[in-house]
């Protein structure tokens, strides 16, 4: 497992955010990482309400599907 982060800490990505000049880099990955959760989050909350209302002997794939790819978005 360190050999992981020990190559993880070594991408160009983990190097930009430690070594750059702005001040910007970590809050930007913050944010980007709070909206994506709260993507997630939402997205679930949606398709469980629809779950909930539905309960009763009708279709639900045709109107869950439709979240799906709003949470895989977040997810990414």
């Amino acid at each position: 497992m360190l050999e992981f982060f020990g190559w993880l800490e070594q991408t160009r990505l983990s190097l930009w955010i430690r070594e750059s000049g702005t001040v910007w880099s970590f809050p930007t990955i913050l944010l980007l990482h709070t909206l994506g959760m709260s993507i997630v989050a939402g997205g679930n909350a949606m398709l469980d309400l629809v779950l909930l209302v539905s309960g009763r002997g009708r279709r639900r794939s045709s109107r869950s599907r439709k979240y799906f790819p709003l949470i895989w978005a977040g997810f990414g």
